[in-house]
Order: C-alpha cells, then sequence, then structure tokens
C-alpha cells in the first residue's frame, strides 16, 4: 500500500456547515487535492473519523475484499467499514465536510484535532486525545520498549 507520511499534529474550527479547513502542512503531503477523498469510521473503536486519499482507500477495500472471500469476519469488516465511508472532496479553499451523522455520532462540536497517521488523517473531537492520554499510555508501554530499539537507526 502506498505511503504518504502524513504525520502531525494540528487544530481546526468547523463553520457553520460542518467544514474544516486543512492545514497548509496538510495540504502539502495530500495527493492531489481535485481527487476524491473518503471519510470513513476510526479503526480499533477508536473516536475519530479517518480521512483517506481516494487512491488508498482504493487499495485499503480491495486487501479487505481480497480476504473476505475467503473469510467470514473480512465479509462484515467490509460490510461495516462501507456501512460507515462516505466521499469527500476537497474545495478550492482546502476544506472538508464532515458529514451530519460523523458529526454527531463522535459528539464533534465547534474545533477538531487532526492528526497525521502516515496514509490517513485522523479527526479527533478536539481535547478528546488529551483527555484520553492516561489510558493511552497505559496501552503502549510495552511497546514503547520494542519502539525505542530502532531509534538508533
Amino acid at each position: 500500500m502506498e505511503s504518504l507520511q502524513i504525520f502531525g499534529k494540528y487544530e481546526s474550527t468547523l463553520d457553520p456547515k460542518g467544514r474544516f479547513l486543512l492545514p497548509a502542512a496538510l495540504k502539502k503531503r495530500m495527493p492531489n487535492l481535485e481527487e476524491e477523498y473518503w471519510l470513513s469510521s476510526g479503526r480499533e473503536k477508536r473516536n475519530c473519523i479517518e480521512l483517506f486519499p481516494g487512491i488508498i482507500w482504493i487499495q485499503r477495500l480491495q486487501y479487505i475484499y481480497s480476504k473476505a472471500k475467503t473469510n467470514p469476519a473480512a465479509r462484515n469488516y467490509a460490510t461495516m467499514l462501507q456501512e460507515e465511508s462516505h466521499p469527500v472532496s476537497i474545495d478550492s479553499a482546502g476544506r472538508v465536510l464532515i458529514p451530519k451523522i460523523f458529526l454527531e455520532k463522535y459528539n464533534i462540536q465547534k474545533e477538531v484535532s487532526l492528526t497525521g497517521a502516515e496514509t490517513c488523517i485522523e479527526i479527533w473531537p478536539k481535547g478528546y486525545v488529551k483527555e484520553k492520554l492516561p489510558e493511552i499510555v497505559g496501552s503502549v508501554v510495552e511497546l514503547e520498549e520494542e519502539f525505542n530499539k530502532y531509534d538508533n537507526i
């Protein structure tokens, strides 16, 4: 799967229509802003929305559907993924409209935190990650030791 190297944390404010402005640093990393993008419910039951470039989204779906041919759980996952995804576009001003169903599901009010996650942008209700930080830190302590082995790369 293609890698985009989308990293970093940013903040954005929703306008009255439910659109947020992509920060310039993220726009530079996104391929062809005129193409279709996809919003999807976050993986691993996380309280976020993910924004994928269309090419990455299609590659992801193709992989999942290749597994779904022989795996009922993968078939169910593919169905769930399709049910909880929406095509979106990035307008000429760099804004993305979050569908009302996502705003309500994730209790997004006026502000969002945007986190680069290599191949997509995670969209969180502002303050959610900071609020959950103690829980997040507790779940990654063992992984941190493993990842620290690569500090000398």
